[in-house]
């Protein structure tokens, strides 16, 4: 294909329609590409399809453009709704196609090159020499290569520096010519040239007829069970392994990282549970999907709620998780369009549990890019009533303390606060949470969300000179620890969720970085920023040059001059104290590290604890200084004064 006589080469992927590929769709799905949608009128089926992969293309990857091919049109004409799906899915080409009789091809190669040469970075200029590597990558016609290798690769044409081959390496990653992921160490010393390489290595592991008969479950030697030698030699099993892992479409079943499951291969066969968990006598909460509940949202769910995962039941879309002698089942219905939640057990720790739970659904959707989904609340001796959340919030901001919601025939009123004080934490400051999250559509609340993670001093300067009040938001926490104790970062966010939801501590770790990002100036930026720097202490992470060389000096820099409190957390023993790191006191919950405690949750217990006494020094200097936080939290506007 040329654009304006310039050969435009297009890489090409397609997406498992199996149910169990799902899951994986949404690594691939990003802006920068062109979406064909492919409709067969056969099966009766138009609609549904249509909807479901509109829905879910908006969802992943946002205003992109699309065409729906109503294929087969030689065979079996069909028509949709077009002016409907336009007026739902915006903008959207429409063409009937049929590749036995060669219908609309021409208009389709057509349509192509006018969408394609609106995509961003087509017609970018590169450096002579960065074409030229671009160019002879695809020659090689190999599925992988070190990176070593790729940077003999660039110097030999001219690009010598380290920064421009990783540069460039950034950039081939973003246009899908090669998979390049610099800072994550189980995956940073392998280039892939032939993506399909990976998917296809990660689709046979997803479909494995053994993996599943286990409950999802495998190790390390299942990739050489399942896969080709040849295609996939075993050096490179840790690699498949660490990208399902970054994908999150699995989870360590252990500290020592030698299990681990894939909830997509777990049965869809739902456990009898009503009977554990009553709706009366629960705590309940729903989520209900106006489009399309993407398939693979529940088992990212159970992949991110992981450190809370009950050991007996977890199936396809659902899961028990338990926590201080609460526990709650996540049920997900595709069908319905709904998940719902009910928690079990007495006193505060069913609304931290539900809390927790609702803190992953909310990372969760809000890392797509369009996800029309509707928070409920079920009226307490009303299981069957609902109410939206959001006007719940409402009511609460317009200082209204009833509700009137329709029981059966009759209107009754229900307490406001009551109602939202039993499905959240005590003491979360609901309004502010509303307004971080992007609830409110203001021109305020967008430039404040904006700010929170990227211009936080100008804005806040802009702000208070507009009038609006500044008030203790907690502090930015940054954690720095080696891939290979991921599982004990999973524990730390788990048991810093709280915190969080409260509004007390943000917490921002790599495993946080948004594709597009350039990942060193993020994690550097991060860093400059954060007031609590937390080490996750191990010999791998004394063995990390990033951590140790990149990092800690920087982190130990900024402590030296009071901008920022260090805190080392020992998760698996070593002999930190022969460093410089031994200078600064280390928690060790019961004189351990957190891997030696056979249970594991009062351990991090003892951690936040540790961080909560750190979070107030800071807030008292802050306090002291006459000065506060860098991040902002819009309190209400008052009159300048």
């Amino acid at each position: 294909m040329e654009l304006d006589g310039e050969p435009v080469y297009a890489h090409i992927w397609d997406f498992g329609g199996q149910e169990i590929m799902h899951g994986t769709h949404r690594f691939f799905m990003t802006e920068r590409a062109l979406y064909l949608i492919l409709l067969s009128g056969r099966e009766g089926t138009e609609d549904q399809d249509a909807e479901y992969w509109l829905s879910l293309v908006r969802s992943f990857a946002g205003d992109v453009p699309i065409i729906v091919l109503l294929h087969k049109w030689s065979d079996y004409p069909f028509e949709l709704n077009r002016a409907l799906l336009r007026a739902k899915y915006g903008d959207i080409s429409f063409l009937e196609t049929d590749s036995a009789t060669d219908h609309g091809l021409v208009s389709l190669r057509q349509q192509i090159a006018k969408l394609a040469s609106g995509l961003p970075g087509v017609k970018a200029s590169w450096p002579a020499a960065w074409q030229e590597i671009k160019d002879d990558l695809p020659r090689q016609r190999r599925n992988w290569l070190t990176f070593e290798v790729f940077c003999q690769f660039c110097s030999k044409r001219g690009v010598v520096a380290l920064g421009d081959q990783e540069a460039l390496a950034g950039y081939l990653h973003d246009l899908g010519m090669m998979l390049s992921y610099r800072r994550d160490e189980a995956l940073r010393k392998f280039g892939v040239l032939n993506p399909q390489w990976v998917t296809k290595g990660i689709y046979e592991m997803l479909n494995a007829s053994q993996i599943r008969d286990a409950g999802g479950r495998f190790t390390l030697r299942s990739f050489g069970e399942v896969l080709r030698p040849k295609a996939y030699p075993e050096a490179l099993h840790p690699y498949l392994l660490a990208l399902m892992l970054r994908f999150r479409l699995c989870h360590p079943l252990d500290t020592r990282g030698g299990k681990y499951l894939i909830p997509e291969s777990l049965s869809k066969e739902e456990p009898a549970l009503d009977s554990e968990f009553p709706p009366a006598e629960c705590l309940n909460f729903e989520y209900h999907y106006a489009s399309v509940l993407p398939e693979g949202l529940l088992p990212r769910f159970i992949v991110e709620s992981y450190v809370h995962r009950e050991p007996r039941h977890a199936w396809r879309s659902g899961v028990v998780l338990e926590r201080a002698n609460c526990r709650a089942m996540v049920r997900g219905d595709l069908q319905a369009r709904t998940v719902t939640i009910r928690v079990a057990g007495v006193g505060n720790g069913r609304r931290e549990l539900l809390g927790i739970i609702r803190e992953h659904f909310e990372r969760i959707h809000s890392s797509y890019e369009k996800l029309p989904v509707v928070a409920r609340v079920p009226i307490p001796g009303h299981p069957d009533v609902r109410v939206d959340h959001d006007l719940l919030l409402t009511y609460e901001r317009e200082g209204e303390r009833e509700i009137p919601v329709p029981v059966g025939t009759r209107l009754q009123r229900f307490n406001v606060i009551k109602l939202l004080d039993g499905v959240d934490l005590p003491g979360v400051t609901r309004s502010v949470r509303a307004t971080r999250s992007g609830a409110s559509g203001s021109p305020v609340a967008r430039t404040l969300q904006l700010g929170y993670t990227l211009h936080e001093d100008e804005l806040r300067q802009a702000l208070s000179a507009a009038g609006f009040q500044e008030v203790w938001p907690g502090v930015r926490v940054f954690v720095t620890y080696s891939q290979r104790d991921a599982v004990f970062l999973d524990q730390l966010r788990a048991a810093l969720v709280p915190h969080e939801r409260l509004g007390e501590l943000k917490l921002w770790c790599d495993a946080l970085l948004e594709a597009g990002q350039l990942w060193e100036r993020e994690i550097l930026g991060r860093l400059e920023r954060a007031q609590i720097v937390i080490l996750l202490l191990s010999n791998d992470f004394l063995r990390s040059s990033y951590c140790m060389d990149q990092e800690l000096p920087r982190a130990l820099e900024r402590q030296a001059r009071g901008q920022c409190e260090i805190v080392p957390i020992l998760v698996r023993a070593c002999r930190y104290e022969k460093l410089e790191l031994g200078k600064i006191q280390t928690i060790r919950p019961g004189d351990k590290s957190i891997d030696e405690h056979d249970k594991k949750d009062p351990a991090w217990v003892v951690v936040t604890h540790e961080i909560d006494r750190v979070m107030e020094r800071i807030k008292k200097r802050q306090h002291d200084e006459g000065t506060s936080s860098n991040a902002l939290l819009l309190a209400g506007s008052t009159a300048p004064t």
